[in-house]
């Protein structure tokens, strides 16, 4: 038989494990590089403890840009913020030398980010040599040489996929 103290050293144990496990979910997030394309890493993204996105992430010298795709196939750019701005934005993304849009942005201070349509996405299939950036007064240009970007989207499809179960 166990004795009082016994028993509440058991009810104690049990508590603390509960309010361990009680912990809230929106405090995770978790990433993980699945793949590396050129000098992009393709990372899987959870966050409140589900998956959320897939990122292919390319660091610089101007920070780190990414290029997000969730599971509803939406597209999205951050990059560094533009010091001293905050609110509304519009990102302008060159497509080459002579295509650029703008999108509807936002920036919080730690990053800037846009979402992209199908039609940008399918421009930004084409971009070569650099990634050209601008948000406000700032630009940013990130080199990728040769690396075919078809080849990094391709890597976020095939993450989401997985992320997904539907490989």
């Amino acid at each position: 038989m166990k004795t009082a103290a016994a028993v509440l050293g058991s009810l104690i144990a049990a508590v603390m494990m509960l309010s361990f496990a009680a912990v809230p979910a929106w405090s995770q997030y978790a990433e993980r590089t699945v793949q590396k394309i050129g000098p992009f890493t393709i990372d899987s993204i959870n966050e409140n403890g589900r998956f959320d996105r897939c990122a292919a992430t390319l660091k610089g010298k101007v920070g780190m840009l990414r290029i997000a795709q969730n599971l509803a196939q939406k597209y999205s750019v951050s990059v560094p913020p533009t010091p001293g701005l905050k609110g509304p934005i519009a990102m302008t993304i060159s497509f080459d030398f002579t295509r650029k849009k703008s999108y509807p942005g936002t920036t919080n201070g730690i990053r800037s980010w846009a979402v992209i349509d199908m039609a940008g996405f399918q421009s930004a299939l084409k971009i070569k040599n650099n990634i050209l950036i601008s948000t406000g007064l700032k630009s940013f240009a990130w080199p990728i040489g040769n690396t075919s970007m078809e080849s990094v989207m391709n890597g976020l499809d095939s993450c989401v996929a997985r992320a997904s179960g539907n490989t």
